[in-house]
């Protein structure tokens, strides 16, 4: 969005009252002017040019300054609710999860950690990358859902989920049983009783959560990231660590 320099609107307030300047000398000379010059009433015609004119320039400062104003409004709402959104701590956003770069958290030396239902993807997506974290003895926590549980039970029997979910829960354990061979800080394993609002990676003072949606089937799913010391991020936060709290190493 362009606005005009000071310059620019010191030359369109001169034009402007020059043009007024105008229309008054004209309104005002019209009558002391000829009748009749050929046929034409020169003093009719120099009032109602004059008259026209001061007209124009009144409607144009007017439409002027309710445009001007309704801009200002429109730019103060657009710049209040960025800065809400900044303030929330929102940092990033991507239409589709599965575009998400994770190698700047994964590779901090912060602790990471991973909650998820039972899709293996990230973990096989990463496998790489959370082997040499796990070498460096940095901590990883990955918290996935409990097998008798009610919330797994929940998906089996009411989603109808069940064709997925033994083969990925074992996939989780052998790729973390395989990550954790060479590991100076093995990675530990959870179970939780959740049915998941959002998956999520936090390390680094960053959270990247990827949502859950309410109805069935296969969408691409958006994600959003929150950095650290805003509201966002404190809530999300404590919600993940009363998750790990409520979380066992047991089956």
């Amino acid at each position: 969005m362009k606005f005009f320099s000071l310059a620019s609107r010191r030359g369109l307030l001169n034009t402007a009252l020059w043009l007024l300047v105008a229309g008054l000398v004209l309104i005002w000379t019209g009558p002391h002017l000829p009748h009749d010059v050929n046929g034409i009433d020169v003093a009719a015609v120099a009032s109602d040019i004059g008259t026209f004119i001061l007209a124009a320039v009144c409607v144009h400062w007017l439409f002027d300054m309710r445009a001007r104003g309704e801009l200002m409004s429109d730019v103060a709402q657009f710049t209040i609710g960025n800065t809400h959104v900044s303030a929330s701590g929102i940092c990033d956003f991507v239409v589709d999860t599965k575009r998400i770069e994770y190698k700047e958290i994964i590779d901090s030396p912060e602790e990471l950690l991973i909650a998820l239902h039972y899709d293996p993807r990230f973990l096989s997506d990463h496998e790489a990358l959370l082997a040499e974290r796990a070498a460096r003895g940095c901590s990883t926590k990955v918290a996935i859902l409990k097998d008798a549980g009610s919330a797994m039970n929940f998906l089996k029997n009411v989603r109808k989920e069940t064709d997925h979910i033994p083969g990925n829960v074992l996939k989780i354990k052998s790729l973390i049983a395989r990550l954790n061979q060479q590991a100076k800080s093995p990675i530990k394993l959870f179970y939780h009783d959740n049915i998941l609002r959002y998956s999520f990676v936090m390390g680094g003072g960053r959270i990247w959560l990827k949502f859950y949606r309410n109805s069935p089937g296969n969408h691409n799913v958006c994600g959003i990231q929150m950095r650290k010391d805003t509201p966002m991020y404190q809530f999300i936060y404590e919600d993940i660590l009363d998750l790990f709290k409520g979380a066992s190493t047991d089956a």
